[in-house]
């Protein structure tokens, strides 16, 4: 079982423009592998039904805001957990130095 990804993690993806199926995987942990996939080929067919433009390159690149609006992702607070996140490892660094 691969390990949940973390707010800083998630943070670093959405700081993207461009994302992968493995990217996406970090953004909604909660999808098998499986789902993950039928839901990366329906925006791929989303995308060419509305000749939107992705990178057909390997690994296929798709905009994040995609994945971000078809999946109602709360960017707000992942930022804001991902700033909470930081904060305490730097505490533990200034306690430890």
């Amino acid at each position: 079982m691969a390990k949940k990804p973390n707010y800083l993690e998630m943070e670093e993806v959405l700081n993207t423009y461009w994302i992968d199926r493995q990217q996406m995987n970090i953004l909604l942990p909660q999808l098998s592998e499986k789902t993950l996939k039928i839901e990366f080929e329906k925006i791929l067919e989303e995308m060419d039904a509305n000749n939107e433009p992705y990178f057909n390159s390997r690994p296929i690149l798709i905009p994040v805001d995609k994945v971000v609006g078809k999946y109602k992702l709360n960017t707000s607070y992942i930022l804001k957990e991902a700033k909470r996140m930081r904060r305490e490892l730097e505490n533990e660094v200034k306690t430890v130095s």
